[in-house]
């Protein structure tokens, strides 16, 4: 077939391949090389631009702007092609041959100071009877408020031994001993002094006021690359404010960041692209931003990924991290405060935080970071922080005062994370966290007898069932409504104290709506038989006179309690203060050993019932014969009344005073 492909032969195939690299081979003899078209830079040209350091953008916009500044050095690079660069003979200002060409190139590139370069060793001189050399600080200039700047016109000379004033080398009419080229400045003796009378002379100002004119009116396409230049740098510096203030925003409210997608105009493209998507709607900028940057992809400069959004996040970390230390670093002394705490995903790590005295001599607290699970041995968290208070440079002899939790691994006497602390500074005080104490006490005096456990039981049973049931849940507020200030029912969280006195608080307020609740629900016969045995059985244990009391008294118990916890959680409070704190509660616990008559008429009161009566029971006693030491039962009639009294009321006093 006439269109049927011929394979060629293996010999052929070589053949033609051997003709195809023979003809590459003379089109390349016969073409020019590349470096014919360029000319050899002199050696002094490499040298000075060693020694210039030109000027540049802030070092965050250079990094988030390396695309548009690989566009900006094409564009130089060309620029640089149809400009003749002066040639300058040496990096040693005394050889300078100043002309036009040469303050043209120097007002492009201007040459700053720079001291670590200098070898002060040669720099001595012989000053009348003794040799001296070029002091360092001649090269920093302290101002009137006290900060350090540098002076960086102030250039150092290696063939001449001397130093010379960069703006008046190019500019000064009178010659003086900074621009003179052929001595210089010399007088090591008197330098500290010369040099600031320079600083301080009409022609070393002059000199200086050219050179920013002639930096401001200079022309050409170096200025218009610069202007643009300029332009994109606050361009991104007003969207990166705007990415910057939204991450507060966010972190600030502890909201989540991220969604199930990264696109702009998605419903679930999370918290940190809606808010910008919100900017939008009334900055034109960012609006004008995410229509052209938005959705490109990878590959595309857009500032708009979780990616940049996590650098930022680690950026602003370390800068308030490097604030706290330097904070840590002038005020010298502080306490360290260490506790571990599981995360929402049930992860252990260990809090580290400070507590130090600012200049104004206010106390402050900072936290510094969170360790991932270290284990929980005093030993373990012992290497695990002094690890990172190395790493932040802060130094634990300067550590006054500890302060942790009451558990044995922290605050130990013997082995715990506070003796192994006082092994590096002696001086650190340990201080047990007095908010964390005093929730102990409470939590053991309560739990400590019978009764008060049952009580905080069945409170919690209550909302419970309550809030088991949407239809139960209106019942409640429908009987509710008619109290006056009437609180809903409130769950008991066993780790915040706070919770008992709010739910204590609620069943004071509504507890005749409970009843009524109860009582409803135990008598709705559209319910099931569970749910209404349930409502009978609640009703019968509330509405006793017993209950009525121990809401009487835990009530204003746990509101002083609630009241200390939180003066003590304060941030400018001191240890004199947390001693005056514990004696007012203490005060307070012992005015109430006395008053549980009137906390019986205030129990009457809540209940409704001015002449109900504790309940009669009957209870077998063992006693013993102390003479023949044999036991005998006998049966004794008591109220409950006595039973709180003994059993519950002073044994709660008691143990207030004694955990």
């Amino acid at each position: 077939m006439s269109g049927k492909r011929i394979k060629l032969s293996g010999a052929e195939f070589r053949k033609r391949a051997e003709e195809k690299n023979k003809k590459d081979k003379l089109i390349i003899s016969q073409t020019s090389k590349i470096q014919s078209f360029f000319k050899k830079k002199p050696e002094s040209v490499e040298l000075i631009e060693k020694s210039l350091k030109i000027n540049q953008s802030d070092e965050l916009v250079e990094k988030l702007l390396k695309t548009d500044d690989e566009t900006l050095n094409s564009d130089i690079q060309v620029f640089s092609k149809t400009t003749n660069v002066p040639i300058c003979p040496s990096q040693d200002p005394a050889l300078w041959e100043i002309n036009s060409d040469m303050i043209d190139f120097f007002i492009r590139n201007p040459v700053v100071s720079n001291p670590k370069i200098i070898n002060f060793d040669n720099t001595i001189r012989k000053c009348g009877e003794f040799n001296r050399k070029l002091p360092h600080d001649i090269f920093k200039r302290k101002l009137l408020n006290g900060e350090i700047k540098d002076r960086q016109w102030l250039l150092y000379s290696t063939s001449k031994n001397a130093l010379f004033c960069f703006y008046c080398l190019l500019f000064s009419n009178k010659k003086t001993q900074f621009s003179s080229t052929n001595s210089g400045f010399t007088d090591w003796k008197k330098c500290l002094e010369k040099v600031e009378q320079h600083e301080k002379n009409l022609t070393h100002n002059e000199s200086i006021r050219i050179w920013f004119s002639r930096r401001k009116i200079t022309t050409g396409i170096d200025v218009e690359l610069k202007i643009e230049f300029e332009k994109r740098e606050l361009y991104w510096r007003n969207i990166i404010h705007r990415l910057i203030e939204t991450i507060i925003f966010l972190s600030g409210r502890g909201l989540a960041f991220r969604g199930n997608n990264e696109t702009l105009g998605s419903k679930n493209n999370g918290n940190y692209l809606g808010c910008l998507e919100l900017i939008a709607k009334f900055d034109p900028l960012m609006s004008k931003h995410l229509d052209e940057y938005g959705n490109k992809g990878r590959g595309n400069v857009s500032y708009l990924s979780h990616t940049i959004c996590d650098e930022l996040i680690t950026l602003m970390n370390k800068y308030v991290l490097n604030n706290i230390v330097n904070e840590v670093t002038v005020a010298k002394y502080f306490s360290l405060i260490v506790d571990s705490t599981p995360d929402i995903t049930k992860f252990d790590q260990l809090t580290i935080a400070i507590r130090y005295v600012n200049l104004d001599g206010t106390a402050v607290e900072r936290f510094l970071c969170f360790i991932p699970s270290v284990g929980h041995k005093s030993k373990e968290m012992e290497v695990a922080i002094l690890t990172k208070l190395t790493e932040l440079d802060i130094n634990i002899s300067y550590c006054r005062g500890q302060s942790y939790d009451n558990a044995r691994n922290m605050s130990g006497m013997y082995n715990g994370l506070q003796v192994r602390i006082k092994e590096k500074s002696k001086n650190a005080i340990f201080s047990p966290c007095s908010a964390h104490s005093l929730n102990l006490v409470g939590c053991h005096a309560a739990d400590v007898t019978k009764e008060g456990y049952n009580f905080f039981s069945l409170a919690q049973n209550i909302y419970v069932f309550f809030a088991a049931s949407t239809w139960r849940w209106e019942q409640l507020l429908i009987s509710l409504k008619n109290i006056p200030n009437s609180m809903f029912v409130k769950n008991l969280c066993p780790t915040r104290w706070s919770s008992r006195f709010s739910v204590c608080k609620s069943l004071k307020i509504g507890f005749k709506g409970v009843l009524n609740s109860l009582k409803s629900i135990a008598l709705n016969l559209d319910q099931k038989a569970g749910i209404r045995h349930e409502a009978e059985s609640m009703y019968k244990k509330i509405d006793t006179l017993e209950f009525s009391f121990m809401i009487a008294l835990w009530t204003p118990i746990l509101e002083r309690f609630d009241a200390t916890s939180k003066n003590l959680q304060r941030i400018n409070i001191d240890l004199g203060c947390v001693v005056k704190l514990y004696e007012s509660l203490e005060m307070y616990i012992q005015d109430i050993r006395i008053r549980f008559d009137n906390i019986l008429v205030e129990a009457k009161q809540i209940s409704g019932h001015e002449n109900k009566y504790f309940l009669m029971k009957k209870k077998e006693i063992n006693e013993k014969n102390v003479f023949t030491m044999t036991s005998m039962f006998k049966k004794q009639y008591f109220t409950d009344k006595k039973n709180l009294k003994m059993k519950h009321f002073y044994q709660f006093v008691i143990q207030s005073f004694h955990v």
